[in-house]
């Protein structure tokens, strides 16, 4: 009893105020919708705890800086999970939750693009990255500058094309169930 009454006093002296953080999650929807009913658990620095939000976001005051796992659920949507470092004092996470797939499930979305005026033994790369969070996918395009992402969720992305460390060209993509393989997105260099 004794040693835990230490370190819990010992734990009381080294969290200043200074030290602590103000997080504030929202979570808009995988088609750009707000979802104003959800559930965040969040998870670290000997701290668990769990808020309902009901207008679109809530806030967890206090939180000692540190590694925080950020789950947060809603009904007909899939749940994410975001693993961050927590050390400002005011702290924004919008966490995108994709609509749960219905029981006959839509056909697999798939972005299929060409990069055209490519030179002979360019070494490029291509990085689909969604506008809602930090998801993203790369591929390897081939020899004629051919290129494809498949599986990702419906919505609006950034296509970026880059060798090594530098950026070659950027370009705004959308995907949506039900233009597969209808449109080829062509990018000229």
């Amino acid at each position: 009893m004794t040693n835990a009454l230490v370190v819990l006093g010992f734990l009381a002296m080294t969290v200043s105020a200074e030290d602590l953080a103000d997080l504030t999650v929202t979570s808009p929807g995988g088609f750009g919708d707000t979802i104003s009913v959800f559930s965040v658990t969040v998870t670290g620095a000997g701290i668990v705890q769990t808020q309902e939000a009901s207008f679109g976001f809530t806030v967890f005051r206090g939180l000692p800086f540190g590694r925080y796992s950020i789950r947060v659920r809603s009904n007909g949507y899939l749940s994410r999970e975001r693993v961050m470092d927590i050390r400002g004092h005011s702290v924004w996470l919008p966490v995108v939750l994709p609509g749960d797939m219905p029981i006959d499930p839509l056909p697999i979305p798939r972005l299929i693009g060409r990069i055209q005026n490519m030179r002979h033994g360019d070494v490029l790369r291509v990085k689909l990255i969604s506008i809602f969070d930090d998801t993203s996918l790369t591929a390897q395009p081939d020899d004629s500058g051919n290129f494809e992402f498949a599986g990702m969720p419906p919505g609006r992305y950034l296509v970026v094309i880059y060798t090594g460390e530098v950026l070659v060209r950027q370009v705004d993509a959308s995907v949506n169930h039900f233009n597969i393989n209808k449109d080829i997105l062509t990018i000229t260099l």
